[in-house]
């Protein structure tokens, strides 16, 4: 057996064991003749992508926010979360960017793609940002 294939089986493998969470990748886009300052629409031409993945939560961070109100909750620290949702993308039909969403299939909770780390070796991380009601 190959180096290749024995790290195509590493990568199914572990795959397998680790990918446990139900996602569908949303392609966004703006309308047609839309300003770039236009809200994103998911693209009804692009099928969602659904795939096993998996989402991690780092520890919470504090965070200050920078106000010139002077209300003590703007100077108040806030709970910053970082979250990664990893995932195996060989054969997917297509490859979320940046601006697309994650939608995570047992509660239905949205994440927008900040960046994607994609070391070509067949499994893609998205750091994300939970996105609210109206997203």
């Amino acid at each position: 057996m190959s180096f290749s294939k024995a790290l195509a089986a590493a990568d199914l493998a572990c795959a397998a064991a680790m990918d446990e969470t139900a996602f569908e990748a949303v392609k966004m886009r703006r309308a047609a003749g839309a300003a770039r300052s236009a809200a994103l629409e998911a693209d009804p031409d692009v099928d969602r992508l659904s795939f096993m993945g998996t989402i991690d939560f780092e520890p919470s961070t504090t965070s200050f926010a920078s106000s010139s109100r002077t209300a003590p909750d703007d100077r108040a620290p806030r709970r910053v979360t970082s979250a990664l949702v990893t995932a195996l993308a060989t054969g997917w039909a297509w490859r979320p960017q940046a601006r697309d969403r994650l939608v995570r299939v047992s509660d239905g909770a949205m994440f927008g793609i900040v960046a994607v780390d994609d070391d070509e070796t067949g499994r893609v991380a998205f750091l994300v940002n939970r996105l609210g009601v109206d997203g």
